[in-house]
């Protein structure tokens, strides 16, 4: 998925989301500690809750607001996901 987004001088900015099945196993368990089976299974469950109605706002999707709350509780800082 890509999102665009417009800068000050008025150039459009596009930047890839992280999504979930752009991890390998190894890759996934690094930044969650999670395997992949339980991240889908957590996905499932936590869909109702962190899904938005429309998309008109560019919402972020569920596996993506997973993929950087679990990093930052695994790493204890969100300061290298920015870097």
């Amino acid at each position: 998925m890509v999102n665009v987004y417009a800068t000050r001088n008025g150039e459009r900015l596009l930047s890839k989301r992280l999504a979930l099945e752009d991890l390998s196993d190894s890759d996934l368990m690094q930044m969650t500690r999670f395997p992949h089976h339980a991240m889908i299974e957590l996905c499932n469950m936590m869909t109702n809750e962190l899904s938005w109605s429309t998309a008109r706002s560019h919402a972020i999707p569920v596996d993506t607001q997973l993929l950087a709350t679990l990093q930052l509780f695994a790493s204890g800082s969100f300061q290298w996901m920015v870097g």
